[in-house]
């Protein structure tokens, strides 16, 4: 309800939950959304809710990018630094069962990382940091008084993709596909973004694999 009900919800309530979610509703109503439009059971214009939700995604995303842009650097020098890493492992074959070499092996690669700036925990760390804020940035959305009406195409705001899909009165009314097409696009988003990694790293190494050969 208040900055101050956050905080007794819990610690990340406080810091991030309510401020994104006061965030969202101060956009929507800016974008042009107004509390009581429309008839009883007939949603309001759904656009300012989406820009208020595109706003949003790409503020939190520059945050993400400004606090975690050293990790990525890190996590950049670390491919490049790859083939140097080969040769590192390469003189050490028995550093799973011989103790010396495998003390050896990580002395030589703390030179290494030491030498280049470079922090091999920096991935973890972005873990830590971005886990929570996209968690907290859903519960965002979830709360966000603002979402809880309105409409884009037939589709209800309040209402959840799959009792759209199965509802013969919203294939009629439209509402149904617009469900569908929103589903195929967040199928495809979440196939996109677990093969990305893979076919990042793919096209790495083949360009590690040229540098290694030079």
């Amino acid at each position: 309800k208040n900055y101050g009900d956050g905080w007794n919800k819990g610690f990340f309530e406080g810091l991030l939950v309510w401020p994104i979610g006061a965030f969202i509703d101060t956009l929507a109503q800016g974008f042009g959304y107004q509390v009581g439009i429309g008839n009883e059971g007939t949603p309001t214009n759904g656009v300012p809710q989406l820009l208020a939700i595109l706003v949003v995604t790409v503020v939190i995303r520059l945050f993400m990018v400004l606090v975690t842009f050293k990790q990525t650097i890190g996590n950049a020098k670390m491919t490049e630094l790859q083939p140097e890493i080969s040769k590192i492992q390469a003189k050490y074959p028995n550093s799973n069962t011989n103790k010396y070499e495998k003390q050896r092996m990580a002395e030589e690669m703390q030179k290494l990382y030491k030498k280049n700036h470079i922090n091999p925990l920096s991935t973890i760390f972005v873990l830590i940091i971005q886990f929570p804020v996209f968690i907290c940035v859903w519960a965002a959305l979830q709360g966000s008084a603002f979402l809880s009406s309105g409409s884009l195409f037939g589709l209800n705001f309040s209402t959840s993709i799959s009792s759209m899909l199965f509802n013969a009165e919203a294939w009629s009314t439209g509402g149904a596909v617009a469900a569908l097409v929103l589903f195929l696009l967040m199928a495809a988003a979440q196939v996109v973004s677990m093969l990305l990694p893979q076919w990042i790293q793919k096209a790495k190494a083949k360009k590690i694999a040229k540098l290694g050969k030079n």
